[in-house]
This record gives structure tokens, sequence and C-alpha cells, in this order.
């Protein structure tokens, strides 16, 4: 099954289509207060401002498709808005679009029309029969407005559909209604940012069920700032889950609690992991014979890890539930979703003797997970959680990067629903990464020559999240030292680097660097020399230029961090410091920046320490970001000071 989702206001609106353009679409008549619009009050920098954006749910029986259809209508304001005219859609066979239509108002007064010949599709997953489809309004420029609408059609109110009402743009009118069967019970789920007592809505009950309509004007964009939480933590938005099928003479419950959902999980449909796990002999087999070469539960858990992480290749898929496939054609066509990969893991696991669960989890930038809304589509990722005495270990087999134990740090201190046997299951939280967890620890050791010219080693340590990102980094170790070293050229600009090797472990993880480096003869000045003391770490910029009056969105890292230089000078006789930084220290509930300096002038010899930490993941209050933003700014201020050294 897939999750579902429509999007505007990036330069991507997502859903799962087929492209079909219709001929003799009902448009409405654009008002000219809207033809005249050159600018949002109150937003006067918007590049474009969704003028109407209107959808219809029809929410039907499971004997014929439901549907959602949807117009939309955008003022492009400038030459930046033009990437509002550029579409993307999802293709697959769970959701069918058709009747796509677009035109663009000109300025001058004409009308273009979206052609067939503009539509193109492109493999998205070939094993699962998706594309993506990729189109653009014609001939959009500043001062045109765009309209387009389209109809996806899908087979099962299992796929509830989320409204959202803001944009990346201000939107001056979205409405939505929905229309439910009178055989099925719906309750909304509103996800309300925007400080406002209620979305209004209205509700209008007929003989054919009822209908629940909400409406906004006049909305905000959500704000685009650095480092700020995922858009689907920030986005008002509302959704209605089917709660009950009235249609027998008991009330099957549906999306009314997580135990009704894990009724649907255990059997039923495309939710069917009990026929999933029915055919899975080969694959226990597998798991069996890997077992037999470990010596105790963990490494036979670790060898049946390998094995499924190594062997299965991800397909491109969105959602969490099995069912066709089964586990052996997983297994034999050494392919297979997050979901299908993870459950193929907990069955071998188990086929070895080891308790193992699945979870549904979400990462930190995909948004968060909410406990009392019981809607499986709020989840995007499947792991597993293998006991081992009482020891709950974590396993992600969905990327090669990913040792035993290891999890993306996105995962990491996120909540995630764990399924156990008997339908049972409860919320765990992944143990979060602590700052001293992840880290880049660069040592540099300096040379100066009597004739001026800098000479140098380094070593850069990566830990915990930081290395994470740098694993498998490329195809090859060569590709990788490659890299490596275009990004230490960057760092030390009138330095040539060389002799770089790296060393990547991981299980723990880690990720080490070493290389020589040498000042370029035409970056010799003879009479002085200087040293930044900072890199290849340090800030160049401070991202937090907002007061925090101005900001209107928290905080998040990925991870909370430290960062420590220890960089040291020796120098020839005939030379002597002229200059030294200034040491800066700053210590704050959101973080801190020590330096320090040792200076032995009969030894010819100077030692500077700097380390930077941020201590929190999430910056919520006021204060604490104030905090933070100073924190960068002394940090961005000692960090572009150096040593300065002359000749006596």
């Amino acid at each position: 099954m897939l999750r579902y989702w429509i999007v505007i206001g990036s330069v991507i609106v997502c859903l799962f289509s087929t492209a079909a353009p219709a001929d003799g679409f009902d448009w409405p008549e654009i008002p000219a207060a809207e033809k005249a619009l050159t600018q949002v009050p109150g937003q006067p920098n918007a590049p474009a401002v969704i003028l109407a954006r209107e959808g219809f749910v029809d929410l039907s029986e499971d004997r014929k498709s439901s549907y959602i259809e949807v117009y939309a209508r955008i003022k492009i304001l400038n030459e930046e808005g033009v990437v509002f005219g550029s579409v993307e859609l999802e293709s697959s066979d769970y959701l069918r679009t058709k009747n796509i239509a677009g035109r663009t108002h000109l300025p001058d007064g004409r009308i273009a029309v979206l052609g067939e010949d503009a539509i193109f599709e492109r493999e998205f997953s070939d094993y699962y029969n998706s594309v993506v489809v990729s189109t653009a309004l014609p001939e959009v420029v500043p001062g045109a407005i765009i309209e387009y609408s389209y109809r996806t059609y899908f087979d099962s109110i299992f796929f509830p559909q989320e409204w959202y009402f803001q944009s990346a743009i201000p939107t001056l009118s979205s409405r939505v209604t929905f229309e439910m069967p009178k055989t099925v019970s719906f309750y909304p789920i509103e996800f309300n940012r925007l400080n406002q007592d209620r979305i209004p809505r209205t509700i209008d009950e007929n003989v054919a069920g009822g209908r629940v309509s909400y409406a906004l004007e006049n909305i905000r964009p959500v704000a685009d700032e650095p480092y700020s939480f995922p858009f689907d933590d920030l986005v008002t938005k509302v959704l209605l889950l089917p709660g009950a099928d009235h249609s027998t003479s008991i009330p099957a419950p549906l999306f009314d609690s997580w135990e009704s959902i894990l009724n649907h999980y255990y059997g039923v449909g495309d939710f069917d992991y009990n026929g999933f796990k029915s055919s899975a002999g080969s694959a226990k087999k597998q798991a069996k014979l890997l077992a037999k070469s470990a010596p105790g539960p963990r490494q036979q858990a670790t060898a049946i890890y390998d094995w499924v992480r190594d062997e299965i290749d991800v397909e491109p898929y969105v959602g969490l539930f099995v069912g066709e496939p089964r586990a052996d054609d997983v297994f034999k066509n050494r392919k297979g979703s997050h979901g299908e990969k993870a459950t193929l893991l907990k069955i071998m696991l188990e086929a070895a003797g080891i308790d193992a669960r699945v979870a549904w989890a979400n990462p930190r930038n995909e948004g968060r997970t909410a406990a009392n809304v019981p809607n499986p589509m709020q989840f995007n990722e499947v792991i597993v959680v293998a006991d081992f005495g009482g020891e709950q270990v974590f396993l992600d087999p969905s990327q090669r990067r990913n040792a035993f134990g290891v999890l993306s740090p996105t995962l990491r201190g996120t909540q995630c629903f764990v399924i156990g046997p008997k339908k049972k299951f409860e919320w765990v939280t992944i143990p979060a990464l602590a700052p001293e967890d992840s880290g880049r620890v660069a040592t540099l050791d300096y040379t100066l020559d009597s004739e001026g010219s800098l000479s140098a080693t380094g070593r850069l340590e990566l830990t915990g999240g930081r290395a994470w990102h740098r694993l498998q980094w490329k195809d090859s170790i060569e590709e990788t030292s490659t890299a490596w070293k275009a990004d230490l050229e960057s760092a030390f600009a009138g330095f040539d680097i060389d002799g770089v090797e790296v060393t990547e472990l991981a299980a723990d993880p880690s990720v080490t660097v070493v290389w020589k480096m040498n000042q370029r003869e035409e970056e010799v000045l003879g009479e002085e020399s200087s040293i930044g003391l900072a890199s290849p770490i340090g800030l160049l910029s401070n991202p937090f230029t907002l007061t925090s009056n101005q900001r209107t969105t928290p905080v998040q890292f990925e991870y909370p961090q430290i960062e420590r230089v220890v960089t040291t000078i020796t120098w020839p006789e005939g030379w002597t410091v002229a200059g030294a930084p200034d040491l800066k220290v700053y210590d704050s509930s959101a973080g801190h920046l020590k330096t320090s300096s040792e200076i032995n002038h009969d030894a010819r010899r100077a030692v500077f320490e700097r380390e930077f930490a941020i201590s929190q993941m999430e910056i919520m209050s006021s204060l604490d970001y104030t905090r933070l933003r100073a924190l960068y700014s002394t940090t961005v201020s000692s960090d572009s000071s150096g040593l300065l050294m002359i000749a006596e």
C-alpha cells in the first residue's frame, strides 16, 4: 500500500497518478482583482501566491473507487516565482489520476493551454510499476496566472486524504470538502499551526451520508528558515480517518484505534502480514544455514542481518505494508520495499530462534509521529527490534551503510510503533545521540621553515552521526579519497593536498582521514605567515541571522555534537609570534565555545585548541534561540581569527 499526499507550494506537487490531459474542463472566471494583483498584502517579497485551491474528496464504499478532485490557481509575481509553474506527479497502480488539465493566462491577455506533448514520464520503479510524471505549465512569466486541475482515483478508504492549507508561498483561499458514505463513519484530525481557535468547518448530513467542509483565507506561508522543523510539522492540515464500517449488523472497526489497525495488518488484503509470512520456506532455510556458522545469538543475528542488508535491494516504494509479493518472492528476486525487506529480516531472525519484532518509524526530518492518531500513513519506514536478554537492538537493513545496530541519525530519538505477537504493540523511543556521540576532531601539525613556507600533516576523525553521513560516501575508496581531497583543498586555500588516506568503520561508526599539505610557492610571503586555527571545520557564517522576534519556527538539528580542533605550530629561529587570536569562551544551555592557547617562545612551539558544541537537538524557546544565535556569532568571530608569524 502507498502513502498518498498532495503538497502545493514548493516547486513540486506530489500525488500518485497517471497523466492524461482533459478536454472541456469548466474553468472558473478569474476575478479582475486577481489579474491586477502585483503583491500580497503583508508579504511584499512573495514570489508567487496561491489565489485559490479547492478540493473535493468523494469517499465511497469499497465497491467503487473514491477520488479527490483538485483545482489550483496561482499568480506568478516575479522571476523567482516562475518555478511554481512546474509540477511533478508520482504515479502507480494504486492511485490513478485522470483529467489533468492546465493553462496559463499571460499578462497580454493570451491563454496558453497545456498540451499532451508537454507531459513526460520517467520510471520510478519497474518492480512496482510506478513512474514520475513531470510537466511545466506553458509560457509561465511574471504576471501570469496559472491554473490546473486533476482527479485522482483510489480503490480503498484506507488511503486517508490529508489536505494542506499552507504552502511555501501565501494562499488567499483554500477549501476542501469531504463527502462520506452512510455506511462508514469518519472522524476529523486537525493539525492547526496558525494559532487560531479552530479551522472553520461546516457539516451537512444527507441521505447519501454527509459532507464536511473546511475553508481558510489569507493564509501565511510556512516559513523557510535555516535548521527548521520539517514541513509536515509546521503546516496546517486536516484529514478524515475512517472510524467504522456500518454496512453489516455489527460495525467493523477501521482506523478507530491502533488495535484495529493491527487487525488489518495481520491478515486483510494488502495488509496481509500473515500471508507474506506463510511463504517463507527458502528464507527460513537460509537463516538457519547462516546461524549455524555463528557462535551465539548476537553473532547469528548479525550474520542474518548482514545477508538481508547486502543481498536484498530496496525498491522505491512508499508505504509500510506487505502482501504481494510474498516473503520467498522477495528472497528469490533479491529485491523488495522497505517494509518487505524489514519483515523478511524479522522472519529470518525468528527462524534462527531470535526474538524480533517489526516497528514502524519515521525519520525526524520527515515529520513527527502522533501516538494519539491511529493512522499508519504517518510512518515512512519499517525497522526491526531484536531482543537479546532484555537488551533491545534496533535494525534497519534498508541502507548498506548501516552495520548491525546502527541507524540513521534522523531515526535516533524518535518514537516507533513496535508490533509484538498476538497483535500487541508498544510505543518505544529509539535511544537518542548524546553530544559526545557525534563529533569531528581535527588535529593539525604545522611546521614553518626559515623561508616562511608552511607544511603540515592533518588528521580528521568523524564519529556517530557525522561519520554515518560519510560512510560509503562514494562508490570506491579511490573515489572517496578524491572527494575528501577536494574538500580539504577547499578548506585550506593556498595549500597543495596529497597523501590522502581514508579509513571507514561501519560498526561504531567512524571515519578517519589523514593527509599532508604544503603551502604553494606563490602563497609564501617570505617575512610573515598567517595560520588559520579552525580549519578544516571552522564556521564561516552564522545561519541564524533572524532575531528571536523575527524567527517564527523552532530550530531542529539532526543531532547534538561536539567539534574540536587542535593546532600545533613549530617555527625556526629568527621567527616570532606577532599576533595571537583573542581567546573566546561562550557557554549556555544551547552549547558552548571554548578556546585555549599555550605559546612557548623558548621552544618555538604553540598549541591552540578550539571546542564547539551543540547541546540540544531542538531549540524551542526564545531564550535558547537567542543563546544559540550568540554562540554561532561568537564562534564565527573566533574562527575567523588566526596566528601571525613574522621574521625578526
